[in-house]
């Protein structure tokens, strides 16, 4: 049998969570990461740039979804890529972001369910098949054993992209009253954030859609 999990928003709000904490406290070994996105979404964020050239849009916004790649490939499993379809979409520009995706060196695949029910999502669900065969095993950013502010670093670092972690002084008081105290030292980092953008920042150019 095959289970799904829908752990949704960006990769670093929902799946963050399954797979750092979900995952390690259940012992669960996640085999595959589905990343969806869309033409719509791309050229809604590629446009809020002022580039007028539509393709160009459509390179800009797909920084954003570079960065969700990046992010999904740190658990050492296949991710697979769905594109939603709609009937509006454009073919050459559809064709343009298909190749953006090959560029990226990962497998992806047309979901038309929108439009065509579960026969439209035919080819993205053997792509997904396809790609649960391998004896990989899931890495989480950390270890429940780590350090509290390390954990917190390698949260920031690989799913926010922000390498510089700034911690207040009372908030460095308040981990130094939980380290001393060993009953919280196992514990997993729960970090509450806006889904506006990648890393807290909404006027940041990694905004999300």
């Amino acid at each position: 049998d095959i289970t799904v999990t829908e752990a949704g928003f960006g990769s670093e709000l929902g799946l963050e969570k399954f797979m750092n904490i979900a995952s390690q406290i259940g012992d669960l070994n996640p085999n595959l990461i589905l990343l969806v996105i869309s033409l719509k979404s791309i050229l809604y964020y590629g446009s809020k740039t002022n580039e007028n050239d539509v393709y160009k849009q459509i390179e800009l916004g797909f920084e954003n979804v570079k960065h969700h790649i990046n992010h999904c490939l740190k658990y050492n499993i296949p991710l697979v890529i769905a594109i939603n379809h709609r009937d509006q979409d454009d073919e050459n520009q559809l064709n343009y972001l298909k190749s953006l995706l090959i560029k990226s060196k990962v497998d992806f695949a047309i979901n038309d369910s929108w439009a065509n029910g579960s026969l439209g999502a035919k080819e993205l669900a053997k792509l997904v098949l396809n790609n649960l065969n391998h004896d990989k095993k899931y890495t989480p950013l950390y270890q429940k054993n780590d350090d509290i502010i390390d954990k917190i670093y390698k949260i920031a670092a690989n799913a926010y992209g922000n390498n510089k972690l700034s911690i207040a002084e009372d908030v460095l008081k308040k981990i130094d009253d939980f380290k001393k105290n060993n009953d919280y030292e196992n514990y997993s980092i729960c970090i509450a954030k806006t889904p506006y953008s990648i890393d807290g920042n909404i006027n940041d150019k990694y905004s999300e859609i």
